[in-house]
C-alpha cells in the first residue's frame, strides 16, 4: 500500500514534466530531490528508482508524435507598423 502511495503521489509530483526540467537542473536540486526519494525509500521499505533513471526511461517512452501533414492555418500578413495618416 505504501508503494503505490509513493507511486501514484510522491512520484507523480517529483516527475511531473521531468523532461522538460531535469536537464535544467543544478546538482543541488537534483542532490535534493534525490533525498526526497531516499527518505521515502526508508518509509516504503523497497528499493525506488533515482530520478535521473526515470527521467531517461522518459525520455525513451515519450516521443513526440510526428505530424502527418505539414499544413498551417493561413494566417493573414498584418503590416509590422500601421499605416501613415493620408493628406487630404
Amino acid at each position: 500500500l505504501r508503494i503505490s502511495f509513493y507511486r501514484c503521489t510522491i512520484e507523480s509530483i517529483l516527475t511531473y514534466c521531468c523532461t522538460v526540467w531535469h536537464s535544467s537542473c543544478t546538482a543541488t536540486d537534483k542532490k535534493g530531490l534525490q533525498q526526497v526519494v531516499k527518505t521515502a525509500e526508508r518509509i516504503v521499505g523497497c528499493p525506488l528508482p533515482n530520478l535521473s533513471d526515470i527521467h531517461s526511461s522518459r525520455l525513451l517512452t515519450r516521443r513526440p508524435q510526428r505530424q502527418t501533414s505539414c499544413r498551417t492555418p493561413h494566417t493573414p500578413e498584418t503590416p509590422s507598423s500601421p499605416p501613415s495618416p493620408q493628406a487630404d
